[in-house]
């Protein structure tokens, strides 16, 4: 079986200005549909810039996962 540890993701470039350039106070990077299995296998994200040739702009080290807050939706 091969493992997969990463999470890769694409953001517009205004978003990267606002979002990605300085990182949140509390880290958080947005919200995904990940099944249960894969949550203890992701390692990495990686951030890449949406009309750049997949040009990766950021990397981070995912510490840990929480669960979303359906009272927000």
């Amino acid at each position: 079986m091969k493992t997969k540890n990463s999470l890769v993701y694409s953001v517009s470039y205004e978003n990267y200005q606002n979002k990605i350039l300085h990182d949140k106070e509390n880290m958080t990077q947005g919200s995904w549909d990940i099944s249960k299995d894969m949550v203890s296998e992701l390692k990495y994200a990686y951030v890449y810039l949406t009309s750049s040739e997949k040009m990766i702009v950021k990397k981070y080290e995912i510490e840990h996962f929480e669960r979303n807050d359906t009272s927000k939706d």
